[in-house]
């Protein structure tokens, strides 16, 4: 049932998305879009300030050689169905395949290194972090960056939710008892640097339901590698020929140059190969 219907209040007058529980929606929750829209009733502070620790600890920890404790931290994190949104498109969640974690812990040296590399040029602040991590985790796909991110800001998006309900006059299917139909999660607690148990979210058509801003809510990541490839690689290649080419031709130079690999591949290697391509893309979308 859509949300809307479940409320009875029209799509267009709510702040959230308006997801069909418990069908997932194939739409990811881009969190740069959370950061720079501030999407009223969200606590963006709080969601910035988490994603950066979250992000920060893994690099801290990598830093120190503490390789044990960041397999903890990433063997913590589960797929969440409670926002109905993902790839699965199905209402039995357990056929989710969650996030492939594996993929995103063979590159925390890679990101480090890029992390170190750019330094203060520009800041390295949550919405570059997530956009370094994004770009240098070519086989971490971005349903699994979604359960990610939803993991990390449980407690945010269920404040969210509690605001949304107050305003809306249904505060009533909002519960912070197991009993009364949500389950126990996690989120990341920035005073521990780890996960901490959490319930809370609102109960819609008898399932767990948390919401999710409608402004955060893509078909894809506002900054892919594709716009990457074609903000940097694509331009450096266009004034090699000085101007002789259009963006499509250079794009099937670059990739004819590289055959078999994924986009995403293509732009961690343009990157591994020369970070300063990475440090002119941030200072070209941080502004």
């Amino acid at each position: 049932m859509l949300l809307s219907d479940y409320l009875e209040v029209s799509a267009e007058d709510l702040p959230m998305f308006d997801v069909d529980v418990p069908i997932d929606t194939k739409m990811v929750i881009d969190p740069t879009e959370l950061i720079i829209r501030e999407p009223k009733y969200f606590p963006t502070v709080s969601a910035a300030n988490r994603l950066y620790d979250f992000f920060n600890t893994l690099i801290e920890l990598y830093n120190d050689r503490k390789f044990p404790e960041i397999s903890a931290i990433l063997n913590g994190v589960h797929e969440i169905n409670d926002t109905y949104l993902g790839e699965s498109s199905i209402s039995n969640h357990a056929q989710g395949k969650g996030p492939d974690l594996g993929s995103l812990r063979d590159y925390i040296g890679n990101i480090v290194n890029m992390v170190g590399y750019v330094g203060g040029r520009p800041n390295v602040d949550a919405k570059a972090l997530f956009v370094i991590f994004s770009l240098c985790t070519p086989n971490f796909g971005k349903d699994g960056f979604s359960d990610l991110l939803t993991n990390i800001l449980y407690c945010d998006f269920s404040k969210y939710t509690h605001n949304v309900l107050n305003a809306l006059g249904k505060e009533n299917l909002f519960h912070e008892n197991i009993d009364e139909g949500p389950v126990q999660h996690q989120y990341w607690n920035i005073d521990t640097h780890m996960w901490e148990d959490f319930v809370g979210c609102a109960v819609i058509n008898r399932y767990p339901t948390i919401f999710v801003p409608k402004e955060a809510v893509q078909h894809t990541y506002t900054y892919t590698a594709l716009k990457f490839i074609m903000a940097i690689p694509v331009v450096a290649e266009q004034n090699r020929n000085q101007g002789h080419i259009t963006k499509k031709d250079a794009y099937k130079r670059i990739k004819d140059a590289n055959p078999g690999l994924s986009v995403k591949q293509l732009a961690f290697n343009i990157i591994r190969e020369n970070p300063n391509n990475l440090v002119d893309y941030l200072n070209r979308i941080l502004v």
